[in-house]
């Protein structure tokens, strides 16, 4: 037990060596829970700790408080705090024993199941009986074979938390967040440690070799006008236009898929952003928007200098009208193709529509500014390649030989691969199934590896088609197959080049697993075969909502800790459904004890345990560079946007590359 004296809280404000005595955090969370009250009641707890069952918070409450007892008094909740801090294991042990005992001075089966029930809302009732029950014997029993035991005191209690390896690690107040009020702070990434990851340092060269290049044709457009003795606002009209003219030749090589992925996965990733190529595209798109409106308005002062009419400039002259219409089909695509847009359901179909008015914007170019085929020579040959490649990828004929509505609202396509499609793990590919829509494009990654015969989709309803394509997984069962399907691709995504690395971490959050599902199923085959696709570890984290998810991937993962490729990669398991909170405690410790015993998880059946609530990714991420620390990592992220701006932020201060899966 700790040492450390628990003198009342009220008092530490008047006394900062009783600050010193608990330390920083310990005094900032409980003075925050406290705010100034003499005692805490029962609601009052159940607000600030954030635990969601009633049953969960009371146990924790009457075990601070005592049997009986209506108020928490304040040493008692600093104690608690202080034992969750302090690095010794009996004080970790202490207070997770006092956790989940409560008041009583034994844990029995029956308090330890009623725990895990109230825990597991997630699962059916039948199912949630049957493991509470499956996970209480197991951790009651005291050696295999034997009758499990009744209750457990301190002793049977302790043998049972210092066999888990990682769970002692992960109890103490900076990581669990029993404090729901409390959320811990973001950490704030400075300008240096922003410039330290090598992509963000690419990304930064180019945007700014973009920017300077418009600088340089504003300000020679602008002067060549100055020196024929054009006024102000002419020259800003022209130096806009040059910029224009600029941007319209360079906004689709950013986007020019069979070109990049040739390149993606040939030349050296040193110098180019491969995993950014969406936003020198959003960059570039920005510009054009900005130097279009200034343009304008210099041609409108311009006009309204020499005394012409405005309405008759832009309405009886080709100049007027062909600027009004680009200025209309700009503010469309610039409308539609924002994030926020698109992301909807049921809008991306109208972003693939605005987007093929780029058609439109070259033509109408080539019209208004009789020089824009000067600028466009180089980009147009190379935007012709692209088609060349593209055509080759373009429209293989396929079918859906295998379809099925899993749990999560995942539906897995399974497709006959076309005689010469090459792929290599990590690859996407454009997907079109005319029984549903004999337009749409949809992009997908293939979840299958490059020696399988079969391809491979793993979708999540997330949209009008994608919930037409599970509905009629459900509702047919695969009666109707097979079904025509049409496939575009394969193209590159930052994750194909996982393997390079010494040192890579795959993240993924939901059915964002797919594309690393890919590469751990290349590992395997690799791996059985004798070979060693990995230069020195890889790193897998699958943060899911509930256990059913891990059902697909399931065959995956034991294969894959059947192979010699067990070795090279470490993989963790997160479901999210439940959070990291003392409320969570036993399921938690049952969880491990389980895997511990019989060598497979008690939900999923999966011969990597299941953790529960969200990895702490500082230690997690602190961990990896301690043991390698001549071999920097590369993360590669694929999953919600949220998700990846959390994992960028603790990126960036750890000079931990970043990549991330957008289509």
């Amino acid at each position: 037990m700790s040492s450390i004296s628990i003198p009342v809280l009220q008092a530490l404000d008047d006394d900062p060596v009783n600050q010193a005595a608990y330390g920083p955090r310990t005094y900032r969370l409980a003075q925050a829970a406290l705010r100034r009250r003499r005692h805490i009641n029962y609601q009052q707890f159940k607000e600030i700790s954030g635990i969601r069952s009633s049953y969960i918070g009371r146990v924790l409450f009457e075990g601070l408080a005592g049997a009986g007892a209506t108020v928490l008094p304040p040493e008692r909740l600093a104690h608690f705090i202080t034992l969750l801090d302090s690095e010794l294991l009996d004080d970790k042990e202490a207070a997770a024993f006092l956790a989940l005992r409560g008041s009583a001075a034994e844990l029995t089966q029956r308090q330890f199941s009623k725990l895990l029930f109230s825990t597991l809302s997630m699962l059916e009732p039948e199912r949630r009986k049957l493991v509470c029950r499956r996970l209480t014997y197991s951790f009651y029993q005291p050696d295999t074979g034997t009758v499990a035991q009744a209750a457990l005191d301190a002793k049977d209690f302790s043998q049972r938390f210092r066999a888990l390896h990682t769970l002692p690690g992960q109890l103490n107040s900076k990581q669990v967040n029993w404090l729901g009020k409390l959320r811990r702070r973001t950490e704030a990434s400075t300008v240096q440690q922003w410039l330290g990851a090598p992509q963000q340092r690419q990304l930064l060269f180019w945007s700014a070799s973009y920017l300077l290049l418009c600088l340089v044709v504003f300000y020679l457009q602008a002067q060549s006008y100055r020196a024929a003795g054009a006024d102000l606002a002419i020259q800003l009209a022209r130096g806009a236009a040059g910029c224009v003219n600029l941007g319209t030749a360079l906004i689709c090589l950013p986007m020019l898929r069979s070109l990049t992925t040739t390149l993606h996965r040939r030349l050296p990733h040193i110098l180019m952003p491969y995993g950014a190529l969406r936003s020198l595209h959003k960059l570039v798109g920005v510009s054009l928007v900005v130097f279009s409106l200034i343009h304008i308005a210099g041609q409108l002062a311009h006009q309204a200098a020499l005394g012409h009419s405005l309405s008759a400039f832009l309405w009886q002259t080709a100049l007027g009208i062909t600027g009004v219409i680009l200025l209309v089909v700009i503010a469309i695509m610039a409308g539609l193709g924002r994030q926020r847009f698109y992301r909807k359901p049921g809008r991306y179909a109208w972003f693939k529509f605005s987007h093929k008015l780029y058609w439109a914007w070259f033509g109408l170019m080539l019209w208004h500014s009789p020089q824009f085929w000067l600028w466009f020579l180089l980009p147009g040959l190379l935007f012709g390649i692209n088609l060349l490649f593209q055509a080759r990828r373009k429209s293989k004929l396929s079918c859906v030989v295998g379809m099925e509505a899993a749990a999560e609202q995942i539906t897995i396509l399974e497709l006959q691969r076309p005689s010469g499609f090459q792929f290599r793990a990590g690859d996407y590919v454009y997907l079109r199934l005319p029984e549903i829509d004999r337009q749409q494009w949809h992009p997908f990654t293939l979840s299958s590896a490059p020696g399988q015969d079969k391809l491979t989709l793993h979708i999540r309803n997330a949209g009008l088609w994608t919930g037409q394509l599970h509905a009629l997984a459900r509702q047919t069962g695969g009666a109707s197959l097979p079904m025509p399907a049409e496939l575009d691709g394969p193209y590159s995504a930052p994750s194909a080049i996982a393997m390079r690395h010494d040192v890579t971490i795959l993240v993924a959050g939901g059915i964002g697993i797919t594309p690393f599902a890919s590469l751990l199923r290349h590992i395997t085959l690799q791996s059985q075969a004798g070979l060693r696709p990995v230069k020195q570890h890889v790193y897998v984290y699958w943060i899911c909502r509930t256990p059913d998810a891990i059902a697909w991937i399931r065959p995956l993962l034991d294969e894959l800790a059947d192979s010699p490729a067990a070795s090279w990669v470490s993989i963790k398991l997160f479901c999210s459904a439940v959070q990291r909170d003392l409320g969570d405690l036993a399921l938690q410790l049952a969880s491990e004890h389980y895997h511990l015993r019989h060598g497979r998880d008690a939900l999923t059946d999966c011969r990597y345990p299941l953790h529960w609530g969200r990895p702490d990714w500082e230690q997690e991420l602190d961990g990896i560079l301690l043991a390698h620390p001549s071999h920097p990592p590369r993360m590669f992220f694929c999953g919600p946007t949220p998700f990846a701006t959390e994992l960028k932020a603790k990126c960036l201060p750890r000079r931990i590359s970043f990549s991330q899966e957008i289509f």
